[in-house]
């Protein structure tokens, strides 16, 4: 709970594993964004839509905040750090100057033999903010270690994919979800193009916040379309886009998610059997 200078509530805080939420005296609810070092990078409010971002220094120094909401829990908040209206972030402990890249207070603990920088009980994780977080203010803690995209499995996303992930109400999201489960998506440069268009031309504010945030997940990359693709003739099946993106994902090896069976079934009339999860078409809501 938050209280104002007068004692009256401000604001309720939710906590999950971490913080997940926040309710203010209104009745508005936000939910927490936080990156790997439990760093609150946005705030999102009931309809999902981005109402606040965050962006931070090496050291934890606030860069930039776009938004309106007023609230304490910005680096390693997700973790009860909280940040003071002076600047300083209190991580319970002692605390800490991100501008002068130190604590105010010395540390509690002694120094460890074994690791001559842990002799300089003024220090912010050894120097190494980089690899360690100390939202305690006692010891540095190293940041979890999680396995890179690179380790998973692609699949290959097309416009229509895209746009049944995002659309408002759409009824096979969930279907779509359990597919990629476990994978990386990637979206090949026209692809990307083709939906970011779509989304501005004729998304709905929810679609557009949607979109952004699925595209955080997606990996771009470059056209790169296999030679029996391109060698495909065009028809009223056959689209130029729809050559290079699924041309990409046969190039690569992996499979491309699709709503437009007609494209595979043109591609198949010509001798390309294409290797593709075909779903139903959806189209944006306008919501």
């Amino acid at each position: 709970m938050e209280l104002d200078e007068t004692g009256e509530v401000k604001a309720y805080y939710i906590y999950g594993l971490g913080l997940i939420g926040r309710e203010d005296a209104q009745g508005q609810y936000s939910s927490y964004h936080s990156d790997l070092r439990g760093s609150t990078t946005i705030l999102t409010n009931e309809q999902g839509m981005v109402t606040d971002r965050y962006t931070y220094g090496l050291y934890g120094e606030l860069e930039q905040h776009e938004g309106t909401i007023s609230q304490p829990f910005q680096y390693n908040g997700r973790d009860g750090v909280m940040t003071d209206p002076n600047g300083l972030y209190y991580m319970r402990a002692r605390y800490y100057h991100p501008g002068l890249k130190r604590f105010l207070n010395r540390d509690l603990i002694r120094g460890d033999i074994r690791d001559g920088q842990t002799f300089n009980r003024y220090a912010y994780v050894n120097g190494d903010p980089v690899k360690y977080v100390d939202p305690l203010g006692l010891c540095k803690c190293e940041l979890p270690v999680t396995k890179g995209t690179g380790d998973l499995p692609k699949v290959n996303i097309d416009t229509g994919t895209a746009n049944a992930f995002i659309s408002e109400g759409s009824s096979i999201r969930h279907e779509l979800k359990a597919y990629v489960n476990g994978k990386q998506m990637v979206m090949t440069d026209t692809a990307a193009g083709e939906f970011r268009n779509i989304i501005n031309g004729v998304g709905g504010p929810l679609e557009k916040a949607r979109a952004e945030r699925f595209m955080n997940r997606v990996q771009v990359i470059p056209d790169n379309p296999s030679s029996r693709a391109m060698n495909l003739v065009e028809t009223k099946k056959v689209g130029a886009n729809d050559k290079i993106i699924f041309g990409t994902g046969d190039n690569l090896g992996i499979t491309t998610m699709t709503g437009d069976a007609k494209f595979v079934r043109g591609a198949f009339a010509q001798g390309v059997d294409f290797d593709a999860y075909i779903h139903s078409p959806v189209p944006l809501g306008g919501k």
